[in-house]
C-alpha cells in the first residue's frame, strides 16, 4: 500500500490474475515518485491512467471503501504496519505484508 516499487514488477508480471488498481502511500509525493519513477513503464499510458492514487488518512479510507480492491500489500516500516493491516481487514480486504510484522500487530515483543 505505500509507495514502494518492490512489488510493482511482480504485481505487473502476474497480470493475468492481478489486477493493480490503485496505489496508496502516507504522503502524496511519495505516490508521485513512484507513478514518476519508471515502475509502471512496462503499462500503455491508458493502463497507467486508470491506477487511482491516494495518500494521507482520508486517502486510505477512500482506498478501502473501494469495491474493486479485494487485496492490498502493505509494503511500510514494520511499526507501521498494524494501523493499516488492521483497517485493511476490518475493511474486508485480503492482506500481504511482512512476516515480522504480525509481532507488533499482535503486540508481541521479541
Amino acid at each position: 500500500m505505500d509507495s514502494s516499487p518492490a512489488h510493482i514488477p511482480a504485481i505487473l508480471k502476474a497480470s493475468d490474475t492481478i489486477n493493480l488498481v490503485a496505489i496508496y502511500s502516507r504522503s502524496a509525493s511519495s505516490v508521485e515518485t513512484l507513478v514518476t519513477s519508471g515502475a509502471l513503464d512496462s503499462l500503455s499510458s491508458e493502463a497507467r491512467d486508470k491506477i487511482a492514487q491516494y495518500s494521507g488518512e482520508e486517502g486510505l479510507e477512500k482506498l478501502l471503501k473501494r469495491d474493486d480492491v479485494h487485496a492490498v500489500i502493505v509494503a511500510l516500516p514494520i511499526s507501521k504496519q498494524p494501523e493499516i493491516i488492521r483497517k485493511s481487514l476490518q475493511a474486508g480486504k485480503h492482506v500481504l505484508s511482512e512476516v515480522s510484522a504480525a509481532l507488533f500487530f499482535f503486540g508481541i515483543s521479541a
